[in-house]
Formats: C-alpha cells, structure tokens, sequence
C-alpha cells in the first residue's frame, strides 16, 4: 500500500486529465492552509487531517469538487462563494475544469472548517 502522501498523488495522476490541473492547484492550496494536515485517502477520496479531516477533494466529469463536509458552513459561506464564481451544493463547492478555485474561497472554507472543529 503507497504511503498517504503518495495515494493522494496517485489519485491526482488517475484523474481525467481535464481535472488534474485543477486538482493540483487545489491541493497545493488546501496545504498552504494546513501546513501541519496529514493527506490520506478515505473513503475513496483525499482528505485532508489535522486530528480530524477538516476537508476532503474531488472530481466530477465537469468539475473539481472542495467537500467542506459540513452543509451547515457551505449554507453560510453560499453568497460569498457564488460571488467568487464557485457553485455550491451541499457540503461541496465546486469549479468547472479549466478554472482554478479562488484562493478567497479556498480559504474561506478551510478557515471556516477549522473553526467549526475548533482547530488552531
């Protein structure tokens, strides 16, 4: 079995090629954010681990997906989100290939996660 790190990379490099790019960008992204988050793979995505999984990615045939894994904080952060030109559904927001996610609403999400989990 590949070391957590390695899996995640693993399933960046089996993804359609269309998502990869955006799947980079938003893992390089999500760890600017959690410089101590482990990576791993649960429930056949990556997820990202600071003593509990704040954030986990993904990808869809149009979309690469940021699951915030709480509704009630992506019900919150919705107008923002939409603002920043990011479709919400869900626990998941997510962009269609081709663009990268802005770097507010990455933020916003993970910060937001983190605080919900009363993390750092």
């Amino acid at each position: 079995m590949a070391d957590p790190p390695a899996a995640v990379e693993a399933f960046v490099t089996d993804a359609p090629a269309a998502a990869q790019p955006g799947l980079r960008d938003l893992r390089e992204q999500i760890l600017a954010l959690l410089a101590d988050a482990q990576e791993r793979i649960s429930y056949r995505i990556p997820v990202f681990v600071v003593g509990k999984q704040v954030v986990g990615m993904g990808y869809s045939k149009t979309h690469v997906s940021l699951y915030s894994m709480s509704p009630a904080l992506l019900a919150d952060l919705t107008p923002r989100l939409r603002d920043c030109g990011v479709k919400v559904t869900g626990a998941t927001a997510a962009v269609r290939h081709g663009q990268t996610f802005p770097p507010e609403a990455v933020r916003m999400i993970v910060q937001g996660r983190m605080a919900e989990l009363g993390i750092g």
